[in-house]
């Protein structure tokens, strides 16, 4: 992975019955870049998620969903000063 942006200002929270209801879970929209094998850039869209415990805090993040890649032209995303380390 090249870069990660965070697509939304602050969490969005999913509510048991909408209105003031109680709060299920949080949910966040991101996109990362990355390179591919045949030296083309791709992003892929996704949505971080964590659901309410007893406690009143959040669980673990995990990724809820993830689109297809698209095709990315920007050439500069391995330019960043702090390029986030993904697989070999």
């Amino acid at each position: 992975m090249l870069k990660l942006h965070i697509v939304d200002k602050d969490w969005w929270l999913d509510r048991v019955a909408g209105g003031n209801s109680m709060i299920q879970s949080r949910h966040m929209a991101a996109a990362a870049a990355y390179k591919d094998a045949d030296g083309k850039y791709y992003y892929k869209t996704c949505t971080f998620h964590e659901y309410r415990l007893l406690t009143g805090g959040f669980g673990p993040l995990n990724c809820r969903t993830r689109a297809r890649p698209s095709r990315s032209r920007r050439k500069t995303w391995e330019s960043s000063k702090n390029p986030i380390p993904g697989p070999t």
